[in-house]
């Protein structure tokens, strides 16, 4: 759930610090006072698209950051532990948008791509209003939603598994019926690479290795006199390094008798002459192992040769030609392969065929039968939020291909709606409006409240045209479903708002000659006067809030 969002230079929005609790709460506040821009900015950090007009006029970067208990997500702790970005059970995502192009994201204090939002937050929260793209627009997601109200999982996953069988069996079938002249050209051109990669038998890190030797080969000459050099003067020839400062050395050791100092002095220069002897007997034998050998020199050019060719050939790099040679090597064993005749590869696909076949029907069935109870309690739930004339159903359409069997079952599911008498229902998408949309959604979370859950709700533009007793039922229903999952409602409707157990009222004011947008949590006296002046508008009357408490008793039943 969603414990905390901080918010600067967004918009309106100077400074803003918002700490939310379970259950349902509600923003509300005179129109145009901030609170979409509120919704806006976690939307921010749920992976949107940022635009360098959400920056507050005269900051150079406008920043949103929110906190999650996800202390009920094991399989996004599991995620976030696989990426590195594992802190406990809560998380912090941030956003950054600057005027300078630069957008910056991170999980946990670390940078992350900003795509990765969307992936870490899809079932942590829902955003449910005019603007915003949500699952109720994917007309892939409706065949999923429609399989989590029927708990059709187990049935799928058997289904899934039998269809994964059979289109590797398929993919092998395709690989035996391929021409006996295309199988005998293909095995020749993969017999010869991998000839031609064996026999100059490349191995990880040679190049480097045989680079190294070749620039030795090429200046051994040069190395070697370095070396030689550098062993008669330290310590080869009459009057040597190490001769004159062994005489430095015994002079300043009897110098010592009459000043220990000079005594010590003398022991560190002896010190240093035997690391000098060592040098330059590592330079004399390093000059021994140097020769120059033009028949070495030239046999490893060739080996160079041949590695580069294959190198251009076949990848880039040798260990993409090692890598390419273990891939055509497996091409060449799967078209050999004895392991099954085609005839008994066709006679297992048939048994594959009706197997999948058979649990697809199964599937099917299920769906069918889920889909007319989702659209008789949908259609219920929306005759109580004011929408009584409108006809929901689950449209299927038979996969075309591949027998008839897709990866998901034997057909594809689309929401279809009709708000009008006499109207056919419609692809849901193409018609709804904003305000239909959220009720839609709405419907769809209170009927499938066992079936997927997600801490947190945000509804926008619920309330959109409905009112009186119509608006008093979202509000039971956004309580109902509070229940389960954190709800957060924009509204200007008193109806709803008078049953929340959290009321943040949003207001824009004028602070040095600026405009900025405050957020104050209200207590039950102001609480009372805001669902006073919800009802009643700017003139807060007695019997306004006389009216107003007995709403918020009467939503507290």
């Amino acid at each position: 759930m969603l414990l905390c969002l901080k918010i600067r230079n967004f918009a309106i929005i100077e400074e803003l610090d918002l700490d939310f609790e379970r259950g349902m709460g509600v923003l509300t506040g005179e129109t145009g006072a901030g609170k979409s821009i509120i919704i806006d900015a976690l939307g921010l950090v749920l992976g949107g698209r940022a635009y360098s007009e959400y920056i507050r006029s005269g900051a150079g970067e406008a920043r949103v950051e929110a906190l999650f208990d996800i202390s009920k997500k094991p399989e996004l702790n599991a995620l976030l532990d696989q990426k590195g970005l594992a802190e406990g059970d809560q998380m912090v995502i941030s956003r950054t948008i600057s005027l300078k192009g630069a957008n910056r994201a991170s999980v946990n204090g670390r940078m992350v791509p900003v795509a990765m939002l969307g992936k870490l937050t899809s079932r942590l929260v829902d955003i449910y209003g005019q603007h915003e793209h949500h699952s109720l627009l994917d007309p892939e997601s409706h065949l999923d939603m429609l399989d989590r109200f029927g708990d059709h999982g187990a049935l799928l996953e058997r289904y899934r598994a039998a269809w994964r069988s059979m289109r590797e069996t398929k993919r092998r079938i395709e690989d035996a019926t391929h021409s006996e002249s295309e199988r005998a050209s293909r095995l020749d051109y993969l017999k010869f690479v991998i000839n031609e990669i064996d026999t100059a038998n490349p191995e990880n890190g040679e190049l480097e290795s045989l680079r190294e030797e070749r620039d030795v080969l090429r200046n051994a000459r040069q190395l070697r006199e370095a070396a030689g050099g550098a062993y008669e003067t330290l310590y080869g020839t009459d009057g040597s390094a190490a001769e004159r400062i062994s005489e430095v050395a015994e002079n300043l050791k009897r110098a010592g008798a009459l000043d220990p100092r000079l005594a010590r002095i003398g022991e560190a220069i002896d010190s240093a002459r035997y690391a000098i002897e060592e040098a330059a007997a590592d330079a004399r034998d390093y000059a021994e192992t140097i020769e120059e050998n033009q028949a070495k020199l030239e046999e490893i050019e060739d080996r160079l040769d041949a590695l580069g060719k294959l190198v251009k050939k076949y990848g880039g790099s040798l260990d993409a030609v090692i890598e390419h040679r273990d891939k055509y090597i497996e091409e060449a064993e799967r078209l050999q392969s004895g392991e099954m005749s085609l005839d008994e590869l066709k006679k297992k696909l048939d048994i594959q065929l009706k197997e999948t076949g058979k649990l697809a029907k199964q599937l099917s069935a299920k769906r069918k039968e889920t889909a007319k109870r989702l659209s008789r309690e949908v259609k219920r739930e929306l005759d109580e939020l004011g929408m009584p004339d409108t006809r929901f159903e689950v449209v299927f359409a038979k996969v075309k291909d591949n027998d008839g069997l897709g990866p998901e079952g034997a057909e594809t599911g689309e929401f279809h709606l009709s708000t009008n008498v006499g109207e056919e229902p419609r692809p849901l998408v193409k018609i709804a409006s904003g305000g239909e949309l959220s009720r839609i959604m709405l419907s769809l979370k209170n009927v499938m409240s066992d079936s997927r859950e997600t801490p947190t709700l945000i509804f926008d533009e619920v309330d959109s045209g409905i009112g009186g007793a119509a608006a008093e039922v979202v509000g039971r229903k956004l309580k109902s479903l509070s229940k389960n999952s954190q709800v957060l409602c924009v509204t200007h409707l008193a109806q709803i708002a008078a049953f929340a157990q959290t009321h943040y009222f949003v207001s824009k004011t004028a602070r040095k000659k600026r405009t900025v947008t405050e957020i104050e949590r209200l207590d039950t006296e102001k609480r009372t006067n805001e669902i006073a002046r919800m009802l009643g508008g700017a003139d807060v009357t007695n019997a306004t809030i006389t009216l107003a408490g007995e709403m918020l008793s009467n939503a507290g039943d």
